[in-house]
């Protein structure tokens, strides 16, 4: 007895720490010929939107092999079973037709009582059969057989077998959630992967024809600069009444004229500037900058062309010695932009604030302005090439809305970042930050 008891928890430990189905299945199959000295075993499964079993049998030695094979639910003990969630015992002893024998099965109809099980079971002989339940939910049928003149079983045995049988429905029903998890979790991965495809196609093509647009732009550029370059120089010509006097309707048409073609050569520049950083043409002759000396040169040009006076730039100087790696024409140009932007869309006669922070490692520049606060959504767009603030305020100022997406551009290059916020003092603050050099700074041309 204590041999057996030993055994009995030895099938279940096993039959619990397997983790798919068809383990749980064979496991239960080999333990109940082994505890029972069964000449075969099955397992009965329902079959999906049918009347059926799907069955998995085990037979005795020398025949020990797993079949498997389908059988009506109405044609066996195990139909019985299945649908009442009643254990059964029988000791029919019942002849198997010839044509059933390759099946070991006797699936013979059943007209009696509903109510009583059909006489016959998958195996004729002696049976024990037995639901495989877990809580409520009867999954499946379990069926111990023998063929006299083998051991007789007894209702201890149906116990048993309704004991080992409930440890392997609960085992069967993980190992169930286990692979639909894990046939879920396969899925999504294919999800994922073929998504992943799609997508990189899709980038590398939009890509493609993003290059080819910037290519497209560069090339129009270039053949607008001569046209322009040419309107322009016989404008100012005019203007210094080269060919003779002019009236001053004529002035005033000629000074318009040379007005807008600064705008559109500057526009022509951005153009350039920007397809050239994107198609990866610009080059870059970085070295190491003062940063004290860049912000001095911008703030000169703009404080010497034609918005000096209308505003005061107020400067928080970095140290002489304070460096950035980078290429001084491009950082020039960013600084330059950004103050440009900050005189045209902050109120007249108001001050631009220019600072710089610093670590270890990298140094943050920032030009701020008492103009308009923008949204959280412009803070973001307003880096996008031909993104322009549209309200009344802004349509009336000139732009092409390029200059903060080739600032981008140029602060990317540099493996920089450049971004806007609102500022402490109720307008907004444009910010770059780039590696720190210690090498000895390089003079200015």
């Amino acid at each position: 007895m204590r041999y057996q008891l030993a055994k009995f928890n030895q099938a279940i430990g096993e039959i619990n720490a397997s983790l798919h189905s068809r383990t749980v299945l064979t496991c239960l199959l080999k333990w109940t010929g082994k505890l029972f000295h069964t000449d075969s075993s099955y397992v009965f499964l329902p079959a999906s939107h049918s009347s059926l079993f799907k069955v998995l049998a085990l037979g005795s030695p020398p025949q020990q092999s797993f079949k498997s094979f389908r059988i009506s639910r109405n044609q066996c003990i195990a139909g019985w079973v299945f649908n009442t969630g009643k254990s059964k015992l029988t000791r029919e002893s019942l002849p198997i037709p010839d044509s059933l024998k390759k099946h070991e099965s006797f699936p013979g109809p059943h007209s009696g009582n509903p109510s009583t099980p059909p006489p016959v079971s998958l195996t004729a002989g002696n049976t024990l059969t037995v639901p495989l339940k877990n809580k409520s939910k009867i999954i499946g049928v379990l069926q111990a057989a023998n063929q006299p003149p083998s051991r007789a079983f007894n209702h201890r045995d149906l116990n048993q077998l309704n004991i080992l049988a409930a440890h392997a429905a609960t085992a069967l029903e993980n190992a169930q959630k286990l692979e639909t998890q894990h046939s879920s979790n396969l899925q999504l991965q294919q999800q994922i992967k073929t998504s992943t495809y799609q997508l990189r196609k899709a980038n590398e093509e939009l890509r493609r024809i993003d290059l080819l647009k910037s290519e497209s732009l560069s090339m129009a550029a270039h053949e607008l600069r001569l046209p322009i370059t040419v309107i322009s120089g016989f404008s100012k010509l005019l203007i210094q009444e080269k060919p003779g006097p002019l009236n001053k309707e004529q002035a005033e048409f000629c000074a318009i004229i040379n007005k807008n073609t600064v705008y559109i050569n500057q526009l022509i520049m951005d153009m350039l500037d920007l397809t050239k950083l994107e198609i990866g043409k610009l080059e870059m002759h970085c070295e190491a900058i003062s940063l004290q000396d860049l912000i001095k040169e911008a703030v000169l040009a703009i404080e010497g062309g034609t918005l000096a006076g209308q505003k005061r730039i107020l400067v928080g100087l970095p140290a002489p010695d304070m460096m950035v790696h980078g290429d001084r024409l491009r950082l020039l140009q960013v600084i330059t932009n950004l103050l440009s932007n900050a005189f045209k869309y902050s109120p007249p006669d108001s001050s631009i604030f220019v600072s710089c922070d610093f670590d270890k490692t990298q140094a943050t520049i920032s030009v701020e302005d008492l103009g308009p606060p923008l949204t959280a959504e412009q803070l973001v767009k307003v880096f996008d090439k031909f993104y322009r603030i549209k309200n009344s305020t802004t349509q009336k100022i000139p732009g092409s809305g390029l200059g903060l997406a080739v600032c981008q551009s140029i602060i990317n290059s540099h493996n920089g970042k450049i971004w806007a916020e609102h500022g402490p003092r109720g307008g907004n603050v444009f910010r770059f930050r780039l590696l720190r050099d210690s090498g000895p700074a390089i003079p200015p041309l």
